[in-house]
């Protein structure tokens, strides 16, 4: 079975916890589980699950930062 990288990268996301953090133009720094995933425009945006809020997090932002908790 064939899968688009994008969709591949993103699935390996799911059900895990990370800590993100981003100095962009709206700084972001938040810890939280992702549980699932949209493909927008060729960019992975991952929905993670924060004090019981849904936050999209876009991976194309260049000084993005990602640890596994």
């Amino acid at each position: 079975m064939k899968i688009p990288i994008k969709e591949y990268i993103a699935s390996k996301f799911i059900n895990n916890a990370y800590h993100f953090k981003c100095d962009c133009i709206i700084p972001l720094d938040i810890t939280g589980t992702v549980v699932d995933y949209e493909i927008s425009n060729n960019e992975i945006i991952l929905l993670v699950q924060h004090n019981s809020k849904i936050i999209h997090v876009g991976l194309n932002a260049p000084s993005l930062l990602i640890e596994e908790v």
